[in-house]
């Protein structure tokens, strides 16, 4: 984009002789100060940071719902396994490869959860980041 459209994407200035501020989205206008623009970008970076780890709480989460679906489903199954252990020679291994199946994705749940539990402290940590970097800015 040439710098003369990158000025028009901008509002003018104000009669108080302000700067303009661009949008999250306008590119850095010319008469920034470097600090000015370090400021904005670095906001920019942690609000796209901050999306980024939004994105990612969401599809753990639904990860560890599936999950959790996934190891109540087999419960009943190793339930009903049990219950026929007795009469079919199949069902005590079918039951036994269930139960490390299980064990399994409960291990893989807790450490989702913490991963998750990670992401979301992240969560508070960039919106004081933005916060601090929007009032400097």
């Amino acid at each position: 984009m040439s710098q003369q459209n990158a000025n028009n994407i901008l509002p003018s200035s104000s009669s108080s002789g302000k700067k303009p501020r661009p949008n999250k989205t306008d590119v850095i206008p010319t008469g920034w100060t470097k600090a000015e623009e370090l400021n904005f970008l670095t906001a920019n970076i942690d609000r796209m940071r901050r999306r980024e780890n939004e994105d990612l709480i969401r599809y753990i989460g639904q990860k560890c719902a599936n999950l959790e679906a996934n190891i109540e489903r087999r419960e009943q199954l190793i339930q009903e396994g049990e219950c026929f252990g007795p009469f079919h020679d199949v069902a005590p291994d079918a039951v036994e490869c269930m139960g490390e199946t299980q064990q399994r994705e409960q291990d893989i749940l807790a450490a989702l959860m913490g991963v998750l539990d990670l992401a979301r402290e992240g969560r508070t940590e960039k919106e004081r980041h933005v916060g601090l970097m929007d009032l400097k800015g």
